[in-house]
């Protein structure tokens, strides 16, 4: 299984594998909207997110089929431009709504604190094909990244809203180091994995 970097030309085919991937995420559910516009919501975030941050500022993996999106950003890039930040704003209350704008704003701040201090990588979103799951594409795509950051010598960081992804991320060497707790929101733990830690075969 050959992992490649994404083309922005695939950026439909990356948000029909991230929407299918994240629409059960339960952080992702208490942020978007609960109206109609719902599923476009999710379809506008990430192509905003793809288009305004990951192909700009950081790495979008996928394999030769196209079904899956690995994404992350270094350390370094964690924080958008004043210009990004303005491109971006109408996609965010796209996304959640007015009304929830607050709580999103709110629930960005808490997360941002829990990165850590020095540099390092974040991994952001990894999502597969339903059909293509059973075949260890995840676990290719990660271990390139991971094989990356122990070159780099850096730890990577990520969250995960999903009880059972705890255990998923573990065999990767990520261990949970933190909670994210925000007023009516699920909880989000964080997790960091140590340059050099074990990676699953």
């Amino acid at each position: 299984m050959t992992v490649v970097h994404a083309r922005p030309e695939q950026e439909p085919q990356l948000i029909d594998v991230l929407v299918e991937s994240f629409a059960a995420d339960p952080i992702c559910n208490w942020m978007v909207r609960s109206d109609a516009r719902r599923g476009q919501a999710f379809r506008t975030f990430f192509q905003m997110w793809l288009r305004m941050r990951s192909f700009a500022d950081g790495e979008v993996l996928t394999t030769e089929e196209g079904r899956s999106a690995f994404i992350w950003l270094p350390s370094s890039k964690l924080h958008a431009t004043f210009i990004q930040q303005l491109r971006s704003a109408s996609s965010v209350v796209s996304f959640t709504g007015w009304r929830q704008v607050r709580r999103l704003l709110g629930f960005f701040d808490q997360a941002a604190k829990q990165h850590p201090k020095e540099p390092h990588l974040y991994l952001q979103f990894l999502g597969v094909h339903q059909e293509d799951r059973r075949k260890r594409v995840a676990a290719a795509l990660m271990n390139h990244v991971l094989s990356r950051a122990d070159r780099e010598g850096l730890p990577c960081y990520a969250e995960t809203s999903e009880p059972r992804n705890l255990d998923i991320w573990r065999r990767f060497g990520l261990l949970q180091t933190g909670e994210i707790l925000v007023d009516g929101a699920p909880p989000v733990w964080t997790m960091l994995r140590k340059p050099g830690a074990s990676k699953t075969s």
